[in-house]
């Protein structure tokens, strides 16, 4: 295949992704609904779009990931939170966390976000987006060149007559031009959870501070309450989260390995003791 019928096709591509895009948004009301569909609709066609929920995504599980249901609901629900008590009360719901998304970049469709659930087999994703600024980055746009060539010579006919003849030929390439453009950045995060099986639990989970390269392997710690199920026996002890722990099942938390198998496993938890 030449690179002129290459050319011809993708342009031929582009124009049918315009019309289709143009068709379906007949009969939709508002400026701001008609170019976000047709925003979305060019860009999925073309395939421009980078999912960066997946490109960033780590595995995050808080040591939970045994308390996640084995088979997923099928189901994915997007809610926007802004401050740490989302992400508590999503814990307290009942919900664990499988992995998370950070990063600075364009703003990402949510529907990346549906995508990257689908993946992991999230039933819930809390994701914060907030505006960090403007920058300006370099983008290629390609502008078209036409050239047009003419053809001109003489026939000599079997009967020694002269003609005159002439052809024209025209073509079309697209040549790469950079430009500068201003575009915005968003802080973007998102959390992937799916529904714990908490059946028999006391139902409070804990945190304990990551420990640090140079500290020693029993130091000492300082444990909270990360958070209470909703129902759950600890609530109705009175536990609430952001506590600081005194002692677990009657063992007093002075040191990591005192507490740290119960952080990882909530189900080892009978009591807590809080200040």
């Amino acid at each position: 295949m030449t690179e002129k019928s290459t050319l011809s096709e993708e342009l031929c591509k582009m124009k049918r992704t315009r019309i289709f895009a143009e068709r379906c948004l007949r009969g939709l009301g508002g400026v701001a609904v008609k170019a976000a569909v047709a925003s979305l609709l060019l860009c999925a066609c073309s395939g421009c779009f980078t999912n960066y929920y997946a490109k960033h995504y780590r595995q995050k599980t808080m040591g939970m990931s045994h308390l996640a249901q084995k088979k997923w609901s099928g189901k994915v629900e997007i809610r926007p939170v802004t401050t740490e008590e989302g992400v508590i009360s999503a814990l307290e719901a009942g919900y664990v966390p499988l992995g998370a998304s950070s990063f600075s970049d364009l703003h990402c469709p949510w529907f990346c976000l549906v995508d990257q659930a689908k993946k992991v087999g999230a039933d819930l994703v809390l994701v914060d987006e907030t505006f960090k600024g403007e920058e300006k980055r370099t983008s290629v746009v390609f502008l078209p060149s036409h050239t047009m060539s003419h053809t001109y010579g003489s026939l000599l006919s079997s009967s020694g007559k002269v003609g005159a003849i002439s052809a024209t030929t025209a073509s079309t390439t697209l040549k790469p031009v950079q430009t500068e453009v201003k575009v915005k950045i968003y802080n973007q995060a998102a959390l992937f959870l799916r529904k714990g099986n908490f059946d028999s639990i006391y139902g409070v989970i804990l945190y304990v501070p990551p420990r640090l390269p140079d500290d020693p392997k029993d130091a000492q710690v300082s444990a909270t309450t990360l958070a209470v199920l909703k129902g759950s026996q600890a609530e109705k002890d009175g536990v609430v989260h952001g506590k600081r722990v005194k002692s677990v099942n009657g063992i007093p938390v002075t040191t990591r390995s005192s507490v740290e198998a119960f952080a990882q496993n909530p189900r080892l938890i009978k009591c807590v003791e809080v200040e």
